[in-house]
């Protein structure tokens, strides 16, 4: 189930863990569509967006942020490693008749040299990997950012999580459980 890595911690299942059934159902209380309304806001007024800015929505998921971002103007590519959440993509942007470039894709892997003028990477999705492999992935936004391009980190405070949270998590919901080997937000 789970391997050691060369920092001597459990390997995460990423395939496992972003089921995109079972990841919605869990977090489906987090990502409502007014806390995305208020997300995209924080990231159009912090990040100085202006259309059509071409942004890149590195672990993008069912493309919540990547399709509000293209209904305002933006050039947005989504880049996931879930077939299953790109799907929901972009039949999404179908429904809202909205273009979004959706690629099938690991963040340890993607990179588009000197590409786009933003990159978010949102809700905790950085930081899976070995730090070799998570050192890679900030190599590889910062090569897909045009010279001045900004990046958006979206991660939870390491030193309050190491503080405060337990090693191990249960979510539940209608009965049903998520655990995990670190605290399930």
């Amino acid at each position: 189930m789970s391997e050691i890595n060369n920092n001597n911690l459990p390997e995460t299942d990423l395939d496992a863990v972003f089921c995109a059934d079972d990841y919605l159902y869990f977090y489906g209380d987090s990502l409502m569509e007014e806390y995305t309304d208020e997300q995209v806001a924080f990231l159009v007024r912090e990040l100085g967006l202006e259309t059509p800015m071409k942004i890149l929505d590195l672990a993008c998921g069912h493309g919540r942020h990547a399709n509000r971002l293209a209904r305002l103007g933006y050039r947005v590519t989504g880049v996931d490693r879930s077939r299953e959440f790109l799907g929901r993509a972009q039949a999404d942007a179908n429904q809202q008749n909205v273009p979004v470039t959706y690629l099938c894709a690991d963040s340890r892997n993607y990179a588009e040299a000197g590409e786009y003028e933003r990159v978010i990477h949102l809700f905790s999705s950085f930081g899976y990997f070995t730090d070799a492999e998570n050192l890679q992935v900030m190599k590889n936004i910062a090569a897909s950012l045009k010279s001045g391009g900004l990046l958006c980190l979206d991660i939870p405070n390491r030193d309050v999580s190491l503080q405060k949270l337990p090693p191990c998590g249960v979510r539940e919901k209608n009965r049903d459980l998520l655990t995990g080997t670190a605290s399930i937000p």
